[in-house]
């Protein structure tokens, strides 16, 4: 196993590496632990959200999201069509430069991940409508993320993208598979299924903030980044949460699903984004590429808990002035990072 010393020293030694073939022997052997430790991290932050998920929800919230899937296609197209576009835009009136324009594109072009259902419970937004979209994001993105490379990372590079379509596949099935398992425990033991949503969650939570800080420590290309990476960075995000959230206030969504639709807009799969990079784009200096990635989702960590601080602070200023009941007072689940008992999420 590596050790703090040797992840530095291995990051150092490829930082001005350009093509994957060129990396010795005992680098890739390096670079195949790093692979695996992270695999093995990431798997246990996606189950442990996505079993947390699970034991929220009830068979009939897939019923109603079928009933009203205004919010899922709504999601779907912001996160597709309207994010990339943006991405692109970006990248053009900024200037970035090829290596680093890549990596935004890919990031924007990439299915949704686990983190948005994650602050979509934190900040009390629609829990079903965000697992559906994420689910459905990755069986599009087996289509959509080729095309999208194709049409808007042609810009800056001629290869084609090795799409990992076995992961996305397994990443697919695996989410659906401990969803459901998180709602028959929620069916058959509701008291455990508490318990696994806090545990779940607080888990998810502080163990992806410590991923993303990290591999931003390990990344050694950020301090040679230009100002540009860091700006995109900064106001991408924003971007695309406004828009997500002003693309379900324009078709009249509640607004807890708005601030769904805006988090699964933002909250990339960077795991899928990173996978691609490695394995296409070897005339780039491929760990420049992962720059925007890496500080990318830890900005989008640092988002989304000063979204959920101030939700919750709106939350609990509102129920001492008003006292609202919830709109979903049928559902008797208890969200313990709530700081009232009253749900005043549609307000907001």
């Amino acid at each position: 196993m590596l050790s703090s010393k040797g992840l530095l020293t291995t990051m150092s030694s490829i930082k001005t590496t350009t093509n994957v073939n060129d990396i010795s022997p005992d680098l890739l052997s390096s670079l195949e632990a790093i692979k695996t430790g992270t695999i093995i991290i990431l798997f246990i932050l996606i189950a442990s959200i996505n079993l947390a998920m699970g034991c929220t929800l009830k068979f009939n919230d897939f019923k109603q999201q079928w009933q009203s899937p205004g919010g899922i296609i709504l999601s779907i197209i912001s996160q597709f069509v309207t994010y990339p576009l943006v991405g692109f835009i970006f990248n053009y009136l900024m200037n970035v430069q090829s290596s680093y324009a890549v990596g935004v594109i890919l990031v924007v072009a990439s299915p949704g991940s686990s983190l948005s259902s994650l602050f979509t419970y934190l900040v009390d937004g629609d829990i079903c409508m965000s697992v559906c979209s994420t689910a459905l994001s990755m069986v599009i993105s087996l289509g959509m993320l080729p095309a999208l490379m194709f049409i808007y990372g042609s810009s800056w590079t001629s290869e084609t993208a090795v799409i990992p379509y076995t992961m996305i596949a397994i990443t697919c099935a695996v989410l659906i598979g401990q969803v459901l398992l998180g709602m028959v425990i929620r069916t058959w033991a509701p008291k455990i299924a508490v318990y696994i949503v806090t545990i779940g969650t607080t888990v998810g939570l502080v163990g992806y903030s410590i991923f993303a800080l990290f591999y931003i420590v390990m990344q050694t290309s950020l301090i040679h980044s230009p100002w540009s990476v860091y700006f995109m960075v900064l106001i991408l995000p924003i971007a695309g949460f406004t828009i997500g959230y002003a693309t379900g206030y324009i078709f009249k969504q509640q607004p807890r699903r708005c601030r769904t639709i805006a988090l699964e807009t933002v909250f990339e799969n960077i795991g899928i984004a990173m996978l691609i990079l490695v394995g296409t784009y070897t005339k780039f200096d491929w760990i420049t590429c992962s720059v925007f990635p890496i500080l990318y989702i830890g900005m989008t960590v640092i988002y989304g808990l000063v979204y959920m601080m101030v939700f919750r602070a709106i939350q609990k200023r509102a129920a001492k002035n008003e006292g609202y009941a919830s709109l979903e007072a049928e559902d008797d689940f208890e969200n313990p990072w709530l700081l009232v008992e009253t749900d005043l999420s549609f307000r907001y």
